[in-house]
């Protein structure tokens, strides 16, 4: 591929939601299972899990919607 990549984040890293994505509130926190790098815009798919680390869903975002949980 002949373009520069914009990822952001990595797959496997922990990020949290910055807005309310479908039914789950910002804050919601995920790990990256798959990113999507493209020369438009790269756009990340995110599985979602809740406190007890049992997974509540899956979803795909861009690099605005998301941002590093520490």
């Amino acid at each position: 591929m002949n373009y520069h990549s914009k990822t952001v984040f990595s797959e496997y890293q922990v990020v949290r939601l910055t807005r309310r994505i479908e039914s789950f509130e910002a804050g919601t926190v995920g790990t990256i299972v798959m990113v999507y790098d493209s020369p438009e815009r790269t756009g990340y798919e995110v599985e979602l899990f809740n406190a007890d680390h049992d997974t509540i869903g899956l979803v795909t975002v861009y690099a605005e919607d998301i941002e590093a949980h520490s």
